[in-house]
């Protein structure tokens, strides 16, 4: 047999080696100390390596080995000189041109040779480039599956944020609701104790002066005439106690001066109305220029809200004196109805409330209605305070306050001063009614 591993010359007995190991795939080189002495084309071709450079001895493992690799290659020759024989396994080819090709090498020995040994080679560049590009698709469906369960957990959380604000909703509504009927239910018995009141007033004090009168005139007809005039004095007295009480009643029921005053002017004709029929001294303080007109809703609801608080002060709060004060900010008007009296829990307001008047859950209840509110700061032993505020704007109609309609803007906060009524001046002749 010739000798196929003279790396020396280059006549036929060195094709013995490559002959027998052409390949596509699988490359081979037989190396002698650390040089590749023999290779087929396949193993030149995944190194890119020319023929003339192996023959000349330029082709060696060292070089072919990336430092990385170095103890991995030496540990495995290491066992294929003891044993015999070593495991394939993978490692990387450095390339001319600074690049790596990745193999699955396995080194064998040659039994006719002691000193040189195979070293089969399988490019595995494909399946690296397979398996980079499996990993890549990997990351991106990660990356994607990440994106939409982030994408979904924002959208869920955006559903229970929806869920939550439409319970908060319902439940809003469901209050409101509840609200609304027991307002009703407050309006319909306040509307009934009105009435029976009205009623009994008409009973027991106009149509008894009328009887009075009728009785007077039936008299009258029967007597001499000598008695005319005494009897016409009565029947006279008669009919006007029932003028009195009737023009009372309208008072109560409807001020003529609201309409007439405005707001302002129905708050110092109720102060005087408070001491004439309940010795209520009522402190006033409001705002200057007074010329504060609100809608008429409004207005009514205010005058209706405050004359209730007062009546309760009068009622309940075993004192003869309260405070009244009106207030117009730049963007609402605000009116405090306060006293110094015997106070109470405000957490027992509703039982209290029941019976008597408006109430002030319907004043709370109505004034919501209009945009408005009402707090409530009372401490058993020391007194009270109602806070009503409306928005304002538009309704300030004096020379020197100006209101932007499209912002809302007033011009700065209005100077105040304190009113106190005289308790035997009637304003505009409106009868305050019996004392």
């Amino acid at each position: 047999m010739p000798h196929c591993w003279d790396a020396g010359n280059e006549g036929p007995q060195n094709t013995f080696f490559t002959g027998r190991l052409l390949s596509d795939m699988l490359g081979a080189a037989a190396v002698r100390d650390g040089i590749v002495i023999d290779a087929n084309e396949q193993f030149l071709k995944m190194t890119r390596r020319r023929r003339r450079d192996m023959l000349a001895g330029g082709i060696t493992l060292k070089g072919l080995t990336p430092p990385e690799y170095d103890l991995i290659l030496a540990r495995e020759l290491n066992s294929l000189w003891l044993n015999g024989h070593c495991l394939p396994f993978e490692m990387e080819f450095v390339l001319p041109e600074a690049g790596r090709a990745p193999v699955v090498v396995g080194p064998s020995l040659v039994p006719e040779h002691a000193d040189v040994f195979v070293f089969f080679a399988l490019d595995i560049s494909g399946q690296k480039k397979a398996e980079a590009d499996l990993q890549k698709a990997h990351d991106d469906l990660e990356a994607n599956v990440r994106s939409r369960t982030a994408e979904l957990a924002r959208t869920v959380q955006k559903m229970q944020q929806e869920i939550a604000k439409r319970k908060r909703a319902e439940k809003s509504l469901r209050r409101q609701s509840n609200q609304l009927r027991e307002l009703t239910s407050e309006l319909t018995l306040a509307e009934h104790r009105e009435r029976r009141r009205i009623a009994g007033v008409l009973h027991d004090s106009v149509q008894q002066l009328l009887a009075g009168a009728s009785f007077r005139a039936s008299l009258l007809a029967k007597n001499s005439v000598a008695d005319v005039p005494k009897a016409a004095e009565e029947i006279c007295e008669l009919l006007s106690g029932a003028i009195k009480v009737s023009r009372t009643l309208t008072g109560e029921l409807c001020p003529p001066i609201l309409p007439d005053r405005g707001l302002i002017g129905a708050m110092q004709w109720l102060n005087q109305w408070m001491y004439d029929k309940f010795r209520l001294t009522v402190d006033m303080v409001l705002p200057e220029p007074m010329n504060v007109n609100p809608p008429d809703d409004m207005s009514i609801l205010l005058f209706q809200s405050v004359r209730e608080l007062l009546f309760n002060v009068a009622k309940h709060a075993k004192t003869s004196v309260a405070r009244l004060e009106v207030k117009l900010f730049k963007r609402s008007l605000r009116i405090v109805v306060s006293d110094r009296g015997r106070g109470f829990n405000p957490r027992h307001l509703r039982s209290r409330q029941k019976h008597t008047g408006l109430g002030l859950f319907s004043i709370s209840e109505r004034l919501a209605v209009l945009g408005g509110s009402m707090k409530i700061k009372s401490t058993p032993g020391k007194g009270s305070s109602f806070v009503l505020s409306v928005p304002m704007c538009g309704n300030v109609t004096a020379a020197n306050q100006n209101c932007n309609p499209l912002s809302g803007m007033y011009a700065p906060q209005p100077k105040t001063h304190t009113l106190k009524i005289p308790c035997n001046h009637h304003l505009h002749g409106v009868s305050p009614g019996p004392h």
